[in-house]
């Protein structure tokens, strides 16, 4: 793991419980990751990605799967972003199979199930 600069990337962290992004945050910061971009809606992220400077996404879905799996779509087309090959990785609190089905089509790297650890994280 010392071949990683966690402190170089750029992330957008999308979470709308306030607790929750404030939670995900401290394991991010804790991971040495200096740059993160924290936002509660998912048209502040839509907007995020549109300005590009962004390296990885970590993104919850609960009550909004539907649209982040969108924006993900969006994204690996090109239609959102400059950069359809960036890092996404997305967060459930209910690891049901239509859930993991709509995260794989999405074109999303990894699926976390919650509550994850720091060393998930990583």
């Amino acid at each position: 793991m010392s071949d990683f600069h966690f402190d170089r990337l750029r992330v957008a962290l999308f979470d709308p419980a306030y607790m929750n992004r404030q939670s995900t945050l401290g394991a991010l910061q804790t991971l040495g990751i200096k740059d993160v971009e924290p936002v509660g809606r998912a048209a502040d992220l839509e907007q995020l990605l549109g300005r590009g400077a962004i390296d990885i996404i970590f993104a919850e879905l609960q009550g909004q799967r539907d649209q982040i799996c969108a924006i993900v779509r969006q994204l690996r087309h090109r239609a959102v972003g400059p950069d359809p090959f960036l890092g996404i990785i997305l967060t459930t609190w209910s690891l049901d199979s239509d859930t993991v089905r709509d995260v794989v089509n999405s074109g999303a790297d990894a699926l976390l199930a919650r509550p994850c650890t720091t060393a998930q994280v990583r």
